[in-house]
């Protein structure tokens, strides 16, 4: 039942990167609600294996997932609430575990940027903090672990430009900095991965935005065009990638408009 459970998380994980929001017809939805009820008979059977309830807050927050991709937000908060409250419990019991750790970072970084992105920013911004607090001195613990290196990568680059918007800029850069650091390891580690490269070019140009908030042009306009070489690397690496000439044209469009300010 884990390896089954397992094979439906990856499934949907698959279907919602090839297919977009919701794999196309929601069916990265279904793959999770399948995993979570595997996963909720293993920990009725084994009521006792904490590893287990680690792994149940973890594919509801996956359900969490699947419903946000098919624009279902109120259901995906709610689950991402309901699935901290099962790894708060798991961690009352093993609160120095570092994958409960994980765990708990993990799902406080999807309410990070769902809270983000449906306009709550108060609650968002405890969420993003709660994130890094669990995540930032676990990665070390985890050094193999890429999932947990690219959730709080993730996690720094959501609340930096949260903090862009909430007009607290040299606290969003630093963020910011730590985030694209972050990428460019993974990317080291992996030099073909696309996703690596389209998170360093996106954080590349939530940094440009901060530094223009700062009334700084030309290190905006350095950074737009860094942007821009990290979306044509990309392209480079996989000339089928359907996301990249959005994210190309985003940084190029706001590189131009700054350089048409200037009369450049």
């Amino acid at each position: 039942q884990r390896e089954l459970a397992s094979a439906y998380e990856k499934t949907g994980d698959l279907l919602h990167d090839a297919l977009g929001p919701g794999g196309a017809d929601g069916s990265s939805l279904t793959n999770y609600q399948k995993a979570f009820l595997l996963r909720q008979a293993i920990v009725q059977r084994e009521k006792l294996d904490l590893a287990a309830q680690r792994d149940l807050a973890f594919s509801l927050s996956k359900v969490g997932d699947g419903q946000f991709f098919n624009g279902q937000t109120g259901l995906a908060l709610k689950d991402y609430l309901d699935a901290l409250g099962m790894e708060e419990a798991v961690l009352r019991q093993e609160p120095a575990d570092p994958e409960s750790q994980k765990v708990a970072g993990y799902i406080q970084n999807r309410r990070c940027i769902v809270l983000a992105a449906s306009g709550d920013a108060v609650h968002a911004v405890a969420a993003c903090r709660a994130s890094i607090a669990w995540l930032d001195p676990v990665a070390p613990l985890l050094g193999s672990d890429r999932l947990v290196r690219r959730t709080l990568a993730a996690t720094c680059a959501a609340f930096g430009n949260l903090l862009r918007h909430l007009d607290q800029v040299p606290e969003a850069l630093r963020y910011l900095a730590k985030a694209n650091g972050l990428f460019e390891a993974l990317a080291a580690e992996q030099p073909n991965n696309v996703e690596y490269r389209r998170l360093i070019a996106y954080t590349q140009i939530y940094v440009a935005q901060a530094l223009l908030a700062q009334d700084d042009r030309a290190g905006a306009l350095e950074t737009y065009s860094k942007a821009v070489a990290s979306m044509q690397t990309l392209i480079s690496i996989d000339p089928s990638d359907s996301k990249a000439p959005a994210g190309l044209a985003l940084a190029l469009t706001s590189m131009a408009a700054e350089m048409k300010k200037i009369g450049d």
